[in-house]
């Protein structure tokens, strides 16, 4: 089956909420980004942050999960805690549904291939911080890190200060620090990257309440239109899902 035909069949099933239309499609070779934005801009490349040069994505086998799935569901089953997706629907973001063939190399996010992907995207960060820290980030729980650093560099309360807040780490920040530490480098991951509190590193999503879910991999970001064809699928956070929304807006 053709790319134009796996991305038309899928469409069709993603709008029905089943696969009925097309009960036999093979995804396979697909995958998909759930990306936010507020403007037009904000969709055209696979992360609305352009300064980040990886974006995560999921696999066919997530595609398939998702159709049919209520919207909100869709945010957690990707991995977003409420506190994140709070936050994002407070700033009137929008969600829509990238999906496209993977004609690019699309590497699952393991601690391994974080550090690799990482050593290559960000040549900038010295690479012995990566090897001298490479078992503690996947051995230590995310707790046990942060647990490292001083109340006002919480990693978690620093990203939700934003980036102008001095402990936001950015790759610039990073850099400029004299003795980078194990969390300031996990800081990094989380608010740079977006591998938040329930990153695993074994290449598989973990939703808010413990539960795994499909594979999560990591992809160069680009700009849609350098990719051969794609979809770009509204995520719609509206009427059947009004009270889930009030909920996590109170």
């Amino acid at each position: 089956m053709t790319l134009s035909k796996q991305l038309s069949a899928y469409r069709q099933a993603f709008k029905d909420g089943s696969f009925v239309a097309c009960p036999t499609v093979d995804l396979t070779g697909l995958y998909g980004r759930i990306t936010k934005g507020n403007v037009f801009e904000h969709f055209q490349q696979l992360s609305d942050d352009t300064s980040k040069r990886l974006s995560w994505v999921f696999d066919s086998d997530t595609l398939r999960t998702l159709v049919g799935m209520p919207s909100m569901d869709i945010l957690h089953y990707i991995g977003n805690t409420d506190e994140w997706i709070q936050q994002q629907l407070r700033k009137g973001k929008k969600f829509k549904l990238i999906v496209f063939g993977g004609e690019d190399v699309v590497k699952l996010a393991t601690w391994d291939n974080i550090v690799e992907l990482m050593k290559h995207a960000y040549p900038e960060i010295n690479d012995c911080l990566w090897e001298k820290y490479r078992d503690e980030l996947s051995q230590l729980s995310f707790e046990q890190i942060n647990s490292m650093m001083v109340k006002e560099q919480d990693i978690v309360q620093s990203y939700y200060k934003g980036r102008d807040y001095k402990h936001y780490i950015t790759v610039e920040r990073f850099n400029a620090i004299q003795n980078p530490t194990l969390g300031h480098l996990r800081a990094l991951l989380y608010h740079h990257i977006g591998l938040n509190e329930l990153f695993t590193g074994t290449g598989y999503t973990m939703r808010h309440e413990g539960t795994i879910t499909g594979k999560e991999y990591l992809v160069t970001n680009k700009p849609l239109k350098e990719l051969d064809e794609y979809l770009l699928l509204d995520i719609d956070l509206t009427s059947s899902e009004h009270d889930d929304k009030r909920d996590l807006l109170k």
